[in-house]
């Protein structure tokens, strides 16, 4: 992917994609997260043996442990108001069944684009407060009953979210999945080098030897095929033999405050790369160089317990990225693109995020309503990263980049896969979702005078042990529960073929519409 990622975080960087977007829901809808993960354990670099690909049931991730509750609602932990749903949400992220938020609450939580978060504030016409005019006692009740049935749709929908019990709208699925559209590949997913625990990839063949920029021209000469795409139609790459999809392009949505969200994200990129002096590490790192590359979330990797990624002397650049709506906008947008697109994966981070979130409210979570833990911010000004995989993510989940700038995507900026032998055009806007761990992938450059910046979204595949050990390294895990350890080191051989049994096919899609979703209530 994109995003680039300190491996001592836990993630590889990758570049953006773009996902499915409902206009009469949330964009983001199901759980909320403020997060980065990084710091995944892979194994040595021994390939994994191609295996068999079988539907296996999901092992449900072991419940938080036990906390002691507060005596009384002033110890309770802080409400944060969530002004899509307006509802209050945990610290953990996930909505709460109180609805009540005080003022106080409210104004502490910036508003979507062009909305009101209903403390009479916000961008829209109808923002900011005032007096009302005089109106009649019906009037009155008419307005009173209105907003009672909208508060009783956001509340529906917020439990919707807590429980990813949402499904999809039949009208979205016919028009964002079409059975004769997807492209075969000849990629072979069963032989993507995952490792032997299934929670993360080989580090053979990780990155290229030489560190150097894509030329177009010469990748066209060696046989890989340019895939046109003007961000707008989705495009579905599929394996040949099993058809689970591998590639998903995202179309952008035909919605003019979509693009000036992307517009706003790209100059604020720019302004915060060239306003700040960073450090060699951020400037120069294993995904490109001459561009700073900041990673913010929750991860796991050093020590006993997980932690949020330190960005020393740049607290003040990663309250700014968190706190802008527009860049909020889109990191749901890519969550629920997840959700549409590959829901058996979705659903398997939902489960697993939300138990760790509520076991670690300490942490801090980068946005509410986004499934992911993890973001890397590419500043620019010419983002564009040489051939990589991103080894510590989980390696059958799907990692979103986002391309923003002004550039021609028919030159420069395109998405190259190595196995699929594939050059995606990659125009500003769009997103793409990949397993950015096991598909090695890098950018062309754009062309002189041009600028590209990303924004990609991932966890790392030790959140994920994490959890899965009961919320433990596997040291304490081993000394403190050996049968439980034994039964867990038996399932790492299934994992990967687990998780490919995950994956969507179109025939999956198109059906969906008319099954309950794939995870309950937790």
């Amino acid at each position: 992917m994109e995003v680039e990622n300190k491996e001592a975080e836990g993630e590889d960087d990758d570049e953006g994609d773009e996902t499915y977007e409902d206009r009469d829901a949330p964009m983001l809808p199901t759980h909320p997260m403020q997060s980065s993960a990084r710091g995944g354990h892979c194994a040595a670099s021994r390939p994994f043996p191609s295996v068999h690909i079988e539907e296996v049931d999901d092992v449900d991730a072991p419940p938080p442990p036990k906390r002691k509750i507060p005596p009384s609602a002033e110890d309770a932990p802080p409400l944060q108001f969530h002004p899509r749903f307006g509802c209050s949400f945990h610290h953990s992220g996930f909505p709460s069944t109180d609805s009540h938020v005080s003022s106080a609450q409210c104004t502490s939580v910036p508003a979507p684009i062009g909305k009101s978060n209903g403390c009479g504030e916000g961008s829209g016409a109808n923002a900011g407060g005032g007096a009302q005019p005089n109106l009649s006692g019906k009037e009155k009740r008419r307005r009173r009953k209105n907003e009672h049935r909208a508060q009783m749709r956001k509340a529906e929908r917020a439990e919707e979210m807590r429980n990813n019990s949402r499904r999809p709208r039949k009208k979205d699925v016919d028009l964002r999945v079409a059975k004769d559209k997807a492209i075969p590949t000849d990629v072979n997913i069963r032989e993507l080098p995952a490792d032997s625990s299934g929670y993360g990839a080989t580090y053979a063949n990780a990155q290229e030897e030489q560190k150097e920029a894509l030329n177009l021209e010469r990748l066209e000469s060696e046989g890989y095929a340019v895939i046109e795409w003007d961000g707008r139609e989705p495009l579905l790459f599929q394996e040949s033999e099993t058809k689970k999809l591998v590639v998903i392009a995202v179309g952008i949505p035909e919605d003019e405050s979509y693009t000036a969200a992307c517009e706003t994200i790209h100059r604020l990129f720019l302004r915060l790369g060239e306003e700040n002096q960073w450090e060699e590490r951020y400037v120069d790192h294993k995904r490109g160089n001459n561009w700073p590359a900041l990673n913010m979330g929750m991860a796991y990797g050093f020590g006993n317990q997980p932690y949020n990624q330190a960005n020393v002397g740049h607290g003040d650049v990663v309250e700014e990225l968190l706190s802008s709506p527009e860049l909020r906008r889109i990191a749901i947008h890519q969550s629920e693109s997840l959700r549409f697109y590959v829901p058996g994966i979705y659903d398997y981070y939902h489960k697993r995020t939300r138990s760790f979130r509520e076991a670690n409210t300490h942490l801090r979570i980068n946005w509410d309503g986004s499934v992911y833990s993890s973001a890397a911010c590419n500043l620019g000004p010419q983002v564009a990263t040489f051939m990589h995989r991103d080894c510590m993510n989980l390696p059958f989940g799907f990692c979103a980049i986002h391309a923003f700038g002004n550039y021609d995507h028919t030159k420069g900026g395109h998405l190259v896969l190595k196995e699929l032998k594939i050059i995606i055009q990659f125009p500003p806007g769009a997103l793409i979702l990949i397993p950015s761990a096991t598909l090695t992938h890098g950018n062309v450059p754009v062309q002189e005078g041009e600028t590209r910046t990303s924004f990609t979204q991932y966890t790392a595949g030790a959140l994920f042990r994490f959890v899965d050990n009961g919320f433990r390294s596997e040291k304490r895990f081993k000394k403190c529960d050996p049968k439980g350890y034994r039964k867990v080191q038996e399932e790492k051989h299934r994992r990967w073929a687990m998780g490919l049994g995950l994956w969507s096919t179109v025939e999956d899609l198109l059906q969906r519409f008319n099954k309950p979703p794939m995870v309950g209530p937790l």
